[in-house]
């Protein structure tokens, strides 16, 4: 089997611009090491620590500058780029230097250089090209989503999670007074992205949770009748979970995962946090997938829509390409 020299993983994340591109690239990162390849994990963040990167050797670093290109990364790297922020003359860069480069990419956000790869991740395939990917096929998801489970859809809607990410506090807080005062009933579980308290919102049937791991998110989404969440990375992975959900637009890096929602029939709509009408247009949802008869369809529409081997792919492509 062709060995690598070096996999160096470059990515950005924390609590000010929320963590799916460092969860993603922790998966890669394991599936990579449970390969037998040694792996360098980067971060560029404006924290001090990132807790889901805890127990991995992580360098956290701005790499998005000229010096640090060209003294850390040389002609033997393979590196994988997941960033939002990093330019086109840093990836030019990259490119240059590096032995090869995969690059990760939600909405074709830049003319990236011809000489590297790229694999956009999404629900939505885009037109192939070469050395361009595309599609669910690719989808990274965390090791505790690759497993198939069985989801058993309740009857009735007791617990509800909400997690909108590092762009929800605000709107996470809207939606818990709202659905709190018209369904005393359900437990409504929500993760706030800050230490930010929702002391005053505790009624007895509204649960703060803290920061979790792969593990225990994966609980939370399966013990879900329903999931408020974010249309970015952690959407995929109630998908695989076939847990049935209520897609919020947070970002405009979601724009593909919306359109593959949508075009695949899996929602009628998809709300944006900053719409007037927020709170009102996720009621009218919520009323509707109170029905088990929706819910149920939702579940079985889930069904092997992402198949958890997405990690394995990229990581094959990389070395793949890399021998080009």
């Amino acid at each position: 089997m062709f060995k690598l020299k070096s996999i160096m993983i470059l990515t950005e994340g924390g609590s000010n611009i929320g963590l799916g591109h460092v969860a993603r690239c922790k998966a890669l990162y394991d599936e990579a090491v449970a390969q037998g390849y040694e792996v360098e994990f980067i971060v560029n963040t404006s924290d001090e620590i990132i807790e889901l990167l805890e127990q991995i050797d992580v360098q956290y670093v701005d790499w998005c500058n000229f010096s640090f290109i060209q003294n850390k990364i040389k002609n033997y790297h393979n590196l994988i780029v997941d960033s939002y922020l990093a330019s086109k003359k840093v990836y030019e860069q990259l490119v240059q230097q590096a032995g090869h480069c995969l690059i990760l990419d939600d909405l074709n956000r830049i003319d990236y250089p011809d000489d590297a790869t790229v694999v956009n991740l999404s629900l939505e395939a885009s037109e192939s090209r070469d050395h361009y990917y595309s599609g669910k096929d690719y989808i990274i998801l965390r090791k505790p989503f690759t497993e198939s489970r069985h989801k058993t859809i309740n009857k009735n809607v007791e617990r509800v999670l909400i997690t909108l990410g590092s762009a929800g506090n605000q709107s996470s807080q809207v939606l818990m007074e709202s659905l709190a005062g018209h369904y005393p009933h359900i437990h409504f579980y929500v993760l706030l992205a800050s230490d930010e308290s929702v002391e005053k919102l505790y009624q007895g049937h509204i649960h703060r949770l803290d920061q979790l791991g792969s593990k225990g998110m994966m609980e939370q989404i399966i013990q879900a009748d329903l999931v408020i969440t974010a249309a970015g990375q952690t959407l995929l992975e109630i998908i695989r979970a076939q847990t049935p959900f209520i897609p919020i637009a947070t970002a405009d890096n979601q724009q593909n995962n919306i359109s593959g929602l949508i075009n695949g029939g899996l929602s009628e709509k998809v709300v944006h946090i900053n719409s007037p009408m927020f709170d009102q247009e996720v009621l009218q949802q919520f009323e509707r997938l109170l029905s088990y008869q929706e819910r149920q369809k939702l579940s079985d529409d889930l069904n092997g829509l992402i198949d958890g081997n997405g990690s394995k792919r990229v990581i094959q492509l990389l070395i793949n390409c890399g021998q080009d």
